[in-house]
C-alpha cells in the first residue's frame, strides 16, 4: 500500500512533464484515453459491484469523464476546486481501498481525478471564471441533503455523512457528528480559495513579459521628467516589452521635505538634506534600496533597469549580482545622469564612487560630455570624481522629451511665425489665463479648452519657469520687475509677452492674477500668460523662440536650455549666503561656459536684465 501511495505521487509530475512535450493532437488522444478508462471503471462499479455513484469519488469520476470529453467549464471548476483536493486526500489516506479490496482500481481512479484539472490548467489553457472558487462549492451543496435522505432510507454512508471514514489520528482532531460536516465545508472553502490564488499567481507568472524597470523620484521634478522621456523612448523602441516606473524614494521615505524646501527657497535646507543623506544615512539608504530592488526584480521579469536617481547604484548592483548567482538571470543596469556633468555634481558622484571593482562591470552611466578644465581629459575627469573608467561611461542623447530632441541645435528663423496651442484640463485655469492676459493688448484666439497664440517675429518673448516647486516670493518679484520696466520703457509698437508656468493646484496662479489686478497703471504693452504646465510640444518651440528665460538650473531644465534655448539665459539664485545647491551651481557653470548663461536674483534683476527692456531687440544667439 505504501508503495502504491509513493508511486501515485511520483507518477503525477512525471505524466504532467510528458504532457508538456506532447503535441496538441497527442494531448487530445490522452484526454480521450483517460476519459474512456474512467468511464469503464464507473460502469464496473455500478453494474458489477452494484454500487450507487453517490460517493464523492464516483461523482467526481463522472464529472472528469464529461470534462475530458467535452471540456465543460462548470465541470472543470468543480474538479479543480473540489475533486482534486478530495482525490489527493484519498491517495494519502487510502482507507476505502483497504476495505473494498480493489486497491489498484482505487489508486488509478483517484490518480486520474487529481490529474485531470491539473493537466487541463497547465497544458490545455483551462482557467476558472471569476468567483468560481465558491460557486463550484455551491453547485455541490444541493447533493448533500439529497444523499443524506438516501442514506437515511437505505442505511448507507455515502459521502461519509453518517460516519467519518478517516485514519484515527485525523478523527482525533475533528469535531463529532454532525459538526464535522460543517467543519469539512469550511475546510473545503479554504482549500478552494487557496487553489484560486495559486492559479491566479500562475497566470501572472505566465503573462509576465520581459520588463524594463525605470526607477525614479518625484523629488525636484527633473528625475520624473527624465523617466517619462525614457519610458516613451523605450515603449517606442521595444513595443513587445513592458515598461514599468517605480519610485523607491517615495516608497521608502513617504515624505516631501525636499519639495517644501524648494517652495520656500531654503537652499541651505536642500544642501543639508543632501549632505546628511550622504554622510549619515548612506548605509541605511543603500540597505533599504537593496531590498526594494530585490523585491522588484523578483516581481518583474526584468531585463533592463534604467535609474534616474542620484543614489542606489551600489544596492541595485548587489541585487542584480544576487539574482545572477541564485537564478542565473542577466539584468542590465543603466543610470541616467540627470545633471550636466561638472566637478560640482556631488549628489551623483558620491554614490558612484562607492562602487567596488566587482560592481563596476555591471554598471553603465548614461551622460553627456563633461565640463573639463584646461588640459583635462574625459577619462581623468570620470576617474577622479567617480572612480569609473571610460568602459562604464556611455555618451548619448540627453534624457529630454521628444520635442526637445527635435529642436536640438536647430537654428532660429527670425522671420518665422510660431503658433502655440495652450491646452487646459479645467475651465478655472483657462479663466485665470484669459483674465490675466486681458490687461495687455496682445490678440490671441480663444477656444473651448485651449488658447491659440501666434508669436510674430517682432514680439518680445520672455519665459519664467521655476520648476515643479516654485518659490512664490521670487515669482511675484519677477512679475513686479516686468511690470515696472514695461511702465518705464514702453516703446511704440513693442509687444512684450511673459509666459509664466506654474502648477494649478497650489494657488500660485491666483496670486499672480491678484498681483496683476492690483497693479496701478498696468502697461498695455505687456501681456502676461499665467499657464499651467504644458507638454514638450509647447515648451520646446517656445523655449527655442524666447528672447529671455528665467529659470532654476535643475538638471533637466538645464539640459533643455542647453539644447534649444536661443535667447538670454538667466539662472535664479537666492538673495542670501546659500544661493543655490552645489549641483545646481554646477549646471549653471556648464550653461555659462556653453551658452553664456548669467545668474540673476530678485535684487539683481534691474542690473542684469535691464537691457532687455531698453534695447530694441534682445541679444540673440
Amino acid at each position: 500500500m505504501l508503495l502504491l501511495i509513493i508511486s501515485s505521487l511520483c507518477a503525477l509530475p512525471i505524466l504532467l512533464k510528458i504532457a508538456a512535450y506532447a503535441t496538441p493532437a497527442m494531448r487530445g488522444r490522452l484526454s480521450k484515453t483517460i476519459s474512456g478508462l474512467l468511464f469503464c471503471d464507473l460502469l464496473i462499479r455500478i453494474y458489477c459491484q452494484q454500487e450507487v455513484p453517490f460517493h464523492l469519488c464516483a461523482m467526481m469520476e463522472g464529472v472528469a469523464i464529461l470534462v475530458l470529453w467535452g471540456r465543460w467549464q462548470w465541470g472543470y471548476e468543480i474538479l479543480l476546486f473540489f475533486g482534486a483536493s478530495g482525490a489527493f486526500l484519498a491517495l494519502l489516506f487510502p482507507i476505502e481501498a483497504k476495505e473494498s479490496g480493489h486497491t489498484i482500481a482505487f489508486f488509478v481512479r483517484h490518480f486520474f481525478i487529481a490529474f485531470t484539472p491539473i493537466f487541463l490548467t497547465l497544458h490545455e489553457s483551462a482557467r476558472p471564471r471569476p468567483n468560481a472558487w465558491w460557486k463550484s462549492v455551491a453547485y455541490l451543496l444541493p447533493t448533500v441533503p439529497a444523499v443524506g435522505l438516501y442514506n437515511a432510507f437505505f442505511d448507507k454512508n455515502y459521502m461519509y455523512l453518517c460516519e467519518l471514514n478517516m485514519p484515527y489520528f485525523v478523527k482525533a482532531i475533528v469535531l463529532p457528528w454532525p459538526y464535522y460536516i460543517l467543519e469539512g465545508f469550511c475546510i473545503l472553502l479554504a482549500l478552494s480559495f487557496t487553489i484560486a490564488k495559486i492559479v491566479k499567481r500562475l497566470d501572472a507568472k505566465k503573462e509576465r513579459r520581459p520588463t524594463i524597470l525605470i526607477m525614479t523620484s518625484k523629488g525636484g521634478g527633473g528625475h520624473l521628467t527624465a523617466a517619462k522621456a525614457k519610458i516613451a523612448e523605450m515603449k517606442e523602441k521595444y513595443p513587445e516589452m513592458a515598461v514599468i516606473e517605480k519610485q523607491p524614494f517615495a516608497a521608502l521615505l513617504k515624505i516631501d521635505i525636499w519639495a517644501f524646501a524648494q517652495k520656500t527657497g531654503n537652499t541651505k535646507a536642500l544642501t543639508f538634506i543632501d549632505n546628511a543623506g550622504r554622510k549619515y544615512f548612506a548605509f541605511f539608504i543603500e540597505v533599504g534600496f537593496f531590498f526594494y530592488a530585490l523585491l522588484a526584480l523578483r516581481k518583474h521579469k526584468t531585463t533592463l533597469i534604467i535609474d534616474t536617481l542620484s543614489f542606489g547604484a551600489k544596492a541595485t548592483i548587489k541585487a542584480i549580482r544576487y539574482r545572477k548567482w541564485r537564478y542565473k538571470e542577466v539584468v542590465l543596469y543603466e543610470k541616467i545622469l540627470t545633471e550636466l556633468p561638472t566637478e560640482k555634481t556631488e549628489n551623483f558622484f558620491f554614490y558612484l564612487a562607492r562602487l567596488s571593482s566587482k560592481d563596476r562591470p555591471y554598471f553603465r552611466l548614461m551622460t553627456t560630455y563633461p565640463l573639463l578644465k584646461e588640459g583635462e581629459t574625459d577619462a581623468a575627469f570620470w576617474l577622479k570624481h567617480t572612480g569609473l573608467s571610460m568602459e562604464n561611461i556611455v555618451y548619448g542623447s540627453l534624457p529630454v522629451r521628444k520635442a526637445f530632441q527635435e529642436y536640438a541645435d536647430k537654428k532660429r528663423v527670425e522671420s518665422k511665425k510660431i503658433v502655440l496651442e495652450i491646452l487646459y484640463k479645467d475651465s478655472k485655469s483657462q479663466g485665470i489665463t484669459e483674465e490675466a492676459a486681458s490687461f495687455g493688448n496682445f490678440v490671441y484666439e480663444k477656444r473651448e479648452k485651449s488658447l491659440l497664440i501666434t508669436l510674430h517675429p517682432k514680439d518680445k518673448v520672455a519665459m519664467l519657469m521655476m520648476g515643479a516647486n516654485p518659490q512664490t516670493e521670487a515669482m511675484l518679484s519677477y512679475v513686479d520687475h516686468f511690470i515696472q520696466f514695461s511702465q518705464k520703457h514702453t516703446q511704440k509698437n513693442r509687444k512684450d509677452l511673459l509666459f509664466i508656468f506654474c502648477s494649478t493646484d497650489k494657488g500660485l496662479q491666483e496670486k499672480i492674477l491678484s498681483h496683476i489686478k492690483n497693479t496701478k497703471d498696468y502697461p498695455a504693452s505687456l501681456t502676461i500668460f499665467v499657464l499651467p504646465y504644458q507638454d514638450d510640444r509647447v515648451l520646446a518651440p517656445l523655449l527655442h523662440r524666447a528672447d529671455l528665460t528665467i529659470s532654476r538650473s535643475g538638471g533637466l531644465t538645464s539640459m533643455e536650455l542647453f539644447l534649444v534655448a536661443t535667447g538670454s539665459i538667466f539662472i535664479h539664485k537666492e538673495d542670501k549666503k546659500f544661493t543655490m545647491p552645489i549641483w545646481e551651481y554646477g549646471n549653471f557653470t556648464y550653461l555659462a561656459a556653453k551658452k553664456g548663461a548669467k545668474l540673476i536674483s530678485m535684487a539683481s534683476f534691474p542690473e542684469i536684465a535691464g537691457d532687455y527692456f531698453t534695447k530694441g531687440a534682445a541679444d540673440r544667439r
